[in-house]
């Protein structure tokens, strides 16, 4: 993870990167949580 400077250091360069780190997070957050979703559900299936 990029660690966050003084806001005086966020130019545009640096705000699309972590837009991008963001992205990839959200998109491993949602795979894991449909997963754990997923999974909670077949248990409950009977």
């Amino acid at each position: 993870m990029r660690s966050l400077r003084s806001p005086a250091d966020h130019d545009d360069a640096t705000t699309a990167g972590l837009t991008g780190d963001h992205q990839v997070m959200a998109g491993v957050m949602t795979v894991a949580l449909e997963n754990v979703a997923l999974r909670h559900l077949d248990m409950r299936a009977p």
